[in-house]
């Protein structure tokens, strides 16, 4: 019964991460700035400052 609850608890976890990610404006980054030190983004067109004023 404990595992089929963990199994519950952690679909719901990460069903709300997934709804969250896909309500949100913002495109995802990595906590480290991502992969260009720059901050350029192939979603903004590269443009950094364009991430930061659509919200």
């Amino acid at each position: 019964m404990d595992f089929f609850l963990g199994i519950i608890v952690m679909t719901i976890a990460i069903g709300a991460m997934a709804l969250s990610s896909m309500f949100n404006k913002k495109p995802l980054s990595g906590s480290c700035g991502g992969l260009n030190p720059d901050g350029a983004c192939s979603v903004c067109g590269d443009d950094p400052m364009k991430c930061e004023k659509s919200d």
